[in-house]
């Protein structure tokens, strides 16, 4: 199957198009004194490539992350895991990185929120004890990153809305490229990213519905089971027609949801604006 052939005129293009546009945390990373930029444990690998042989098999899958180790490995094991025999070339997406100045004050508080939860615990680190403390310890510390909303929290951190406007990009991105696919083709792009990022996405897109109200965003992240853990993903399932019309929505945690529009196209615009060139 050709795929990204655009000499190619005699393969019509963009119709029955379906893009698992698939954005994964990063597995399990070790932990050095010297250099935050671990790789993953043994563990992280082991799943990683799970997580990749759980996936359907389908025409091409095409690995994508953030220039941290953890994350391209991650991305790489996904798609090496992957019951789908043609590979794409691995490639870094800027969007996906989340640089953070681990000496600011949005750092060390977010430090002292798992101390003061986790605590110098005697439980055992494999006890579902410890897990719940973690899984809790996450959540306080997302909730504190998403509060800064359209603020930077450091210097070097994106806000949680330029976050959102990041991924947004990027599925904008992977939208223009179903008009250039094969049609008829599925292929599946692995996004290994940051779970701030991914959570920071969800509150300004996720449409849920309560007592029977359109809900956008949430005021918690426990509102929608917790945060991210290590290879959790959302899935953008983007699709084409028969005759080329678009459709995308949104796969998380066992169910499908409608993604805003209106929102997601003010993300895009937030981050057309910030990133066009000086005149």
């Amino acid at each position: 199957m050709e795929i990204f052939n655009p000499k190619e005129n005699k393969i019509e293009k963009g119709s029955n198009v379906t893009i698992h546009a698939v954005f994964t945390r990063h597995g399990e990373k070790g932990y050095s004194t010297i250099t935050p930029d671990t790789g993953l444990t043994e563990e992280g690998k082991k799943k990683s490539f799970a997580t990749g042989a759980e996936r359907e098999e389908v025409d091409m899958v095409k690995p994508y992350s953030s220039r941290t180790e953890r994350t391209k490995e991650t991305s790489e094991l996904e798609a090496q895991g992957s019951p789908t025999l043609k590979k794409g070339e691995y490639r870094v997406r800027e969007g996906l990185g989340f640089p953070l100045d681990p000496q600011s004050e949005f750092s060390q508080r977010a430090q002292k929120i798992k101390k003061d939860i986790v605590g110098e615990t005697h439980l055992k680190k494999d006890s579902e004890e410890f897990k719940k403390l973690l899984a809790q310890a996450s959540d306080a510390q997302t909730d504190y990153y998403l509060s800064f909303g359209d603020k930077k929290p450091d210097s070097l951190a994106p806000s949680p809305v330029e976050a959102a406007a990041n991924l947004a990009k990027l599925i904008d991105n992977y939208s223009r490229m179903a008009k250039k696919i094969n049609s008829g083709s599925e292929v599946d792009l692995i996004n290994a990213t940051h779970d701030l990022n991914l959570a920071a996405f969800l509150k300004e897109v996720l449409v849920r519905e309560i007592d029977k109200r359109r809900t956008v965003g949430f005021d918690s992240v426990k509102d929608i089971g917790g945060a991210f853990d290590f290879n959790e993903n959302f899935e953008v399932l983007i699709r084409t027609d028969a005759g080329g019309q678009e459709s995308r929505a949104l796969l998380f945690r066992g169910k499908e949801f409608e993604i805003d529009e209106k929102r997601f196209t003010e993300l895009v615009d937030i981050y057309d604006k910030k990133n066009e060139p000086d005149k």
